[in-house]
């Protein structure tokens, strides 16, 4: 599970947990805010699947899972940056109907919930593309 080290000589830890309703599993933060109070990564799911995820709130406690680009939310999705504010997230998706393949998104406004998702350089949209990193105001 993912754990935020916090506090003088950073002796506290806060674990994050997953979505699986006994909280088993893997979570990994992969950004950080400016301030440190919002942190984005992945959970697992029920299904095992990796969704990407925003912790907010006190003690990191608020889960906003930010989905995927499948209809029925299904598959896997990773934050891997964060503007300076931690209001826009950036990673990537798996796309099930396109062999699998992993789109960048990013994810803004109100709790992320605007995905908007960074093609490839091929005219025709194939291959992959990855966010792996933001300015820190996100643009």
């Amino acid at each position: 599970n993912a754990v935020i080290w916090s506090g003088d000589n950073w002796g506290t830890k806060t674990r994050l947990g997953t979505l699986k309703s006994d909280n088993s599993g893997y979570s990994s933060v992969y950004a950080l805010s400016a301030d440190g109070k919002i942190a984005g990564g992945y959970v697992d799911n029920d299904l095992g699947q990796p969704n990407a995820v925003i912790w907010s709130g006190d003690n990191w406690g608020t889960k906003t899972v930010l989905g995927t680009l499948n209809s029925d939310n299904s598959g896997k999705s990773f934050v891997q940056a964060l503007s300076a504010d931690g209001k826009i997230a950036g990673g990537y998706v798996y796309v099930d109907n396109d062999l699998g393949r992993r789109k960048a998104v990013i994810w803004s406004g109100d709790n992320w919930g605007t995905k908007t998702v960074l093609e490839t350089l091929n005219s025709d949209n194939s291959k992959e593309s990855l966010l792996l990193a933001l300015s820190a105001d996100g643009k």
